[in-house]
């Protein structure tokens, strides 16, 4: 009798270890899985932020050029056509790049001030020279710097 409530109690003993070691596995490898999806959404968060500044530094480049080409061209030049197609093209990442920054940031900070960076850009549309064009242009470039040293401290990004 005794040798069986032994048995009894080392095979109950035995479930009840493999019972824990495997709840503590469970959670474990939930806490793994969450912590590789925060990890994921992070990079996404960074690489949306790269992207969208890198995107707006075209943007710029190709607003800029086509400045210089309607001076140096003039209004109803083919190279100014060629330059609109450019500015358009670089329009349309931009505001891609808004909107994967839009669909993956919380901040409601991060997103008005990359809502601001967009502006800026669209704003060197309304140029009345070439000083007002690198006047823009600086706004331009100052709103994106401040978009990404706000993403590099927010804890969305770190």
């Amino acid at each position: 009798m005794q040798a069986a409530l032994v048995a009894v109690i080392a095979v109950l003993g035995t479930l009840g270890g493999a019972l824990i070691g495997g709840l503590l596995q469970h959670k474990n490898a939930i806490r793994a899985e969450s912590a590789a999806k925060s990890e994921r959404l992070r990079q996404e968060r960074l690489e949306a932020c790269i992207r969208f500044g890198q995107s707006i530094a075209e943007y710029r480049g190709a607003q800029n050029t086509r400045g210089d080409v309607i001076e140096r061209f003039g209004r109803d030049s083919e190279e100014r056509k060629d330059a609109d197609i450019e500015v358009l093209r670089a329009r349309v990442a931009a505001r891609a790049a808004l909107l994967r920054v839009q669909l993956l940031m919380e901040d409601a900070e991060l997103l008005r001030l990359a809502r601001e960076a967009m502006t800026a850009t669209i704003d060197m549309d309304e140029s009345k020279d070439r000083n007002d064009r690198r006047r823009r242009s600086e706004c331009s470039r100052d709103a994106v710097d401040t978009f990404i040293a706000a993403a590099g401290r927010s804890g969305q990004v770190r």
